[in-house]
């Protein structure tokens, strides 16, 4: 019956032209393409799923092919579209080159079901199994010694199509900036759609919020200050700098050398623990560390992830004009998003007490997104102020519009701030007194938290 079945499927095929040793070349060619096929399949695998610690051994260059890897790996987009342009080219010479030598040598027109098997079905399967499941099943298992080893074929292909891989990488982007071409959401949208689908006000609320609010943040919003900057200088004595170093308990300080301006590196404290017993002309300015230097306007989510990819806490702030304008941590970015993290060395005292009702307190270094929450209003009620600082200081100085005396007074929105220190230039502290209706709606939301 099997036999039977197999007759009336396959019957009919006419052997209609015998195979010669001229038909070795078309399948040497087919061999060949098959080979290309199952390389191109295989790199596409391996290229991409390298772990990072995999990465990570390209980048300490192991081997000779390592610096070809990380030029292809940094054009990762023009990489994909080499492989897929040089796989589906051979994969439609193979498809061909089979139909024609198939259909050369047998004469399917008596059984056109059996030409259909054979000429799509099983050529396809073959070329499946053998150009792409069992080359991207060994590459996925040893991909870090496959990629090394085909480099420099791959950077060769790289090179030799770069023309039509970047015209298909443009057309592609072209086409798919049409596509999701509509109405773009804006942080307002994000917030209502937040305000949506949670309940009440708590602390998982606030955090996306606040990573809502995030990727529109810029280093100068959240850095320290220059003014409130503590560092080294370059020319200090081994043991003065150690006993600064202990005294200040951070971690990393930057050195300067004369002005906050001419910031030489930054010095790790745990680099001084090896060297506690030097005498006091020890050069412990050989064992500070280079300075990572960012921008003013820095968004602080790619700063973030650059900090990740140098392994380092700690960059400086620089302005327009290459001046030192402060310094971000790690730190820093991070509370951003789950809010002050307070360690052993960290200054406890609250940014505002209140004093009675209505009757703040306030540290003129608080922000002013703190000052909003305490008031349980937006940035906007301050308005057309609030865009141009950062914290309750500068909004009184941008309001003023002059450097303030003790005792001076500024109303905002129906609210009265009164310089109580000073120093220097600075405002250091601010009494802040609420009219009736800001002190009844604060006295309502404080009742509304103690009562929950």
């Amino acid at each position: 019956m099997g036999d039977a079945f197999l007759l009336s499927l396959f019957g009919g095929i006419v052997y209609s032209n015998p195979i010669v040793w001229m038909d070795a070349i078309p399948l040497l060619i087919i061999l060949f393409l098959l080979l290309c096929s199952a390389f191109m399949s295989s790199n596409e695998v391996a290229f991409f799923s390298l772990t990072p610690k995999e990465v990570q051994q390209i980048k300490d260059q192991e081997h000779p092919n390592d610096t070809r890897l990380l030029q292809l790996l940094s054009h990762s987009e023009q990489l994909l579209a080499t492989i897929l342009i040089g796989n589906n080219a051979v994969n439609v010479g193979i498809t061909i080159l089979c139909a024609w030598f198939v259909g050369e040598h047998w004469d399917f027109s008596a059984n056109l079901v059996a030409g259909f098997i054979i000429q799509t079905v099983l050529i396809t399967f073959l070329l499946l199994l053998f150009g792409e499941i069992i080359p991207k099943i060994y590459a996925q298992r040893h991909p870090l010694s496959f990629i090394r080893l085909t480099a420099p074929a791959v950077s060769g292909l790289y090179k030799g199509i770069a023309w039509c891989s970047k015209g298909l990488i443009k057309t592609s982007k072209l086409l798919g900036s049409k596509a999701r071409r509509g109405p773009e959401l804006s942080v307002d949208d994000l917030s209502e759609a937040v305000a949506l689908t949670t309940n009440g006000d708590n602390k998982e609320t606030e955090m996306i919020h606040e990573i809502v609010k995030f990727y529109h943040k810029t280093a100068d919003e959240i850095m320290v200050p220059r003014v409130d900057m503590i560092g080294v200088n370059y020319h200090w004595a081994y043991h003065q700098t150690l006993s600064f170093a202990v005294d200040t308990g951070y971690s990393r300080l930057p050195v300067y050398d004369g002005s906050q301006d001419s910031i030489r590196g930054v010095l790790y404290v745990k680099d001084l623990l090896p060297h506690m017993h030097e005498e006091d002309t020890f050069p412990w300015q050989k064992i500070i560390r280079q300075a990572y230097f960012v921008p003013e306007n820095k968004k602080i989510d790619t700063l973030l992830e650059e900090l990740q990819q140098e392994r380092i806490h700690m960059a400086i702030v620089i302005d327009e004009f290459g001046g030192t304008s402060g310094l971000i941590t790690l730190e820093d970015i991070l509370e951003e998003i789950v809010g002050e993290i307070v360690d052993e060395y960290d200054d406890e005292d609250p940014p505002y007490v209140r004093l009675a009702e209505g009757v703040y307190l306030i540290d003129g270094g608080m922000s002013l997104i703190d000052l909003c929450k305490l008031l349980d209003v937006e940035p906007e009620y301050f308005a057309p102020h609030y865009e141009e600082v950062d914290t309750v200081g500068g909004l009184f100085l941008e309001v003023l519009q002059e450097i303030p005396q003790v005792g001076q007074q500024i109303t905002i929105s129906d609210i009265d701030f009164i310089v109580t220190r000073m120093e220097r230039h600075r405002i250091m502290q601010l009494k802040m007194r609420l009219h009736p209706k800001e002190q009844t709606d604060t006295q309502t939301d404080s009742q509304t938290e103690s009562q929950a």
